[in-house]
């Protein structure tokens, strides 16, 4: 995908921000917007594809979090409901 948008098949992502990026993490029409958004700006297209593994991996934390707080409410309103 990097070598289309770049327009050069001899283009690489780099391998040191390829390996900080972790397997599935981000949405693949997230990643191709960016590249399409800095196309015109090939060489900021690995540190903003890395600036979304971080945007990410908040999102995931915060809905971690929401989810384990919903789950004790959820938990906590049946103990009282089975007294």
């Amino acid at each position: 995908m990097y070598k289309s948008v770049a327009e050069n098949p001899e283009a690489e992502f780099p391998q040191d921000i390829l390996e900080k990026i972790p397997e599935k993490s981000l949405p693949p029409c997230e990643v191709m917007m960016t590249m399409i958004l800095y196309r015109s700006e090939i060489e900021l297209i690995p540190q903003k594809i890395y600036e979304l593994v971080a945007k990410y991996k908040d999102i995931n934390s915060e809905e971690a979090s929401a989810d384990l707080t919903e789950k004790k409410e959820t938990e906590s309103e049946e103990r009282k409901g089975g007294n």
